[in-house]
């Protein structure tokens, strides 16, 4: 009886340790995103036009974001070796604080008439995140004609936000805010926040 006993406490003990080793990193910080990290990129939200806009359009005086379990986070996103970058729609990019990255929210699926310069666009969306110093580029975000891109900012060299909206109907939107970091030639989505929002 008393090696049944221990069998089961180890048996216990064994799922409480594989448990605990699914839900952390390396360094042992937990892998769910907490709204603490809200808190990093708050300012580069709520300081934006589009935040302002869309509480006037709500009513609202804030909006709480709800952070995504990172298991359910996009994968990595190569670079390559193929630029695209265009000089004559800088004005329409966001650059980053040295200027070595820049992300295109504008330009996927535009056409532009010789004649009158008028401007005819795609019902899809995309952001392309280009590195000026090596000559690549990658598509970081593909949102279809249901979809709006609301917010592309740089929190730092290396780290970029982007917002986007699924209008599910006429008065609910639904709020996305992924968080993206580039390393060794790889875009990383981070963190990523939720939120419903409802049209007045």
């Amino acid at each position: 009886m008393k090696k049944i006993f221990i069998s089961i406490c180890l048996l216990l003990l064994s799922f409480a340790c594989s448990e605990k080793s699914e839900n952390e990193s390396p360094s042992g910080e937990t892998s769910t995103v907490t709204i603490n990290s809200y808190e990093t990129y708050k300012p580069y939200i709520e300081n934006s036009e589009w935040y302002k806009s869309l509480l006037k359009k709500s009513e609202k005086n804030k909006i709480d974001f709800i952070p995504v379990n990172a298991k359910e986070l996009g994968t990595a996103v190569d670079l390559t070796d193929e630029s695209g970058y265009d000089r004559s729609m800088e004005k329409h990019y966001v650059f980053s604080p040295n200027r070595e990255y820049a992300l295109d929210s504008y330009t996927y699926g535009l056409e532009i008439d010789p004649d009158t310069g008028e401007e005819f666009r795609d019902a899809d969306r995309s952001v392309i995140l280009y590195d000026i110093k090596n000559n690549q580029n990658a598509s970081v975000l593909f949102i279809g004609p249901s979809g709006s891109i609301g917010l592309v900012e740089w929190v730092n060299e290396n780290t970029f936000l982007i917002v986007t909206t699924d209008h599910e109907s006429e008065e609910k939107n639904n709020i996305h805010v992924g968080v993206y970091n580039i390393k060794n030639s790889k875009v990383y989505e981070t963190d990523e926040f939720y939120s419903e929002i409802f049209l007045k």
